[in-house]
């Protein structure tokens, strides 16, 4: 039936229409987003030695309440965690793009692959600007009985898990990218291992206020430092 439909006294006419999903380019097809994954690899192979360093004071802060404190306590540790951060900035943006972590669709039309990363870079940005402008208005406003390492552990301890983050989905995607896993379950388990890392970075913060804070006021502390950039977030992600 379907070469009856060609089919034209006898003369066979072949369709002329492309293949529109064959003829889409793929994410890797884009000269932009190459040159980011090779920035991204070149950042990793200059961040190696000090993420060897780092690993046992990141660890720490899994494990226990005071890993996160002992890391403020070292200038010299803070600063690499610091570093570390800012460099892991451009591989979390290349994998965040690649996966679509933070999906937003008003862009779509355009299809501007850095117009893509662009969006990405700021939305992460603004998070993070976010936090540190709550932190500096609520610790002002409200200050909260905390030495200097105290405090610098409660506002800081997001990066150590951030590093983390991003160092487990290097490695989950070293996996995927062996087992051919398909894209939305990829996305999906890190989804899952970001909102883990997430809860244990919440819970460590609220043990180190409430060591030093009522109920009540840890409480308003963790809505007003934590729930509300990540509320924020989740609204740029579902309204744009």
């Amino acid at each position: 039936m379907l070469i009856s439909r060609y089919m034209d006294l006898g003369s066979l006419h072949l369709s002329t229409v492309p293949d529109m999903a064959a003829a889409l380019p793929g994410w890797a097809d884009y000269p932009e987003h190459r040159w980011m994954t090779v920035a991204a690899a070149v950042v990793l192979l200059v961040v190696l030695p000090e993420l060897r360093q780092l690993m046992p004071a990141l660890t720490g802060g899994l494990s226990r309440r005071r890993g996160n404190i002992e890391i403020e306590h070292s200038l010299s540790v803070a600063r690499s965690r610091n570093y570390c951060a800012r460099m892991l900035f451009i591989p979390f943006i290349v994998v965040a793009d690649r996966y679509d972590l933070l999906p937003a669709d008003y862009l779509a039309p355009w299809s501007e692959p850095w117009l893509r990363l662009a969006e990405i870079a700021g939305m992460v940005l603004g998070f993070v600007l976010l936090r540190v402008i709550l932190h500096a208005l609520i610790f002002a406003a409200f200050p909260p009985r905390l030495d200097h390492e105290t405090g610098s552990a409660v506002r800081k301890g997001f990066y150590n898990y951030f590093i983390i983050f991003t160092l487990g989905v290097l490695l989950t995607l070293c996996v995927f990218v062996f087992t051919h896993s398909c894209d939305e379950i990829v996305r999906h388990v890190i989804w899952c291992e970001g909102i883990v890392l997430w809860c244990i970075s919440i819970w460590r913060e609220k043990q180190i206020l409430g060591a030093n804070c009522s109920g009540l006021r840890t409480f308003l502390y963790l809505c007003g430092l934590e729930f509300l950039p990540v509320a924020v977030l989740a609204l740029c992600v579902l309204l744009l």
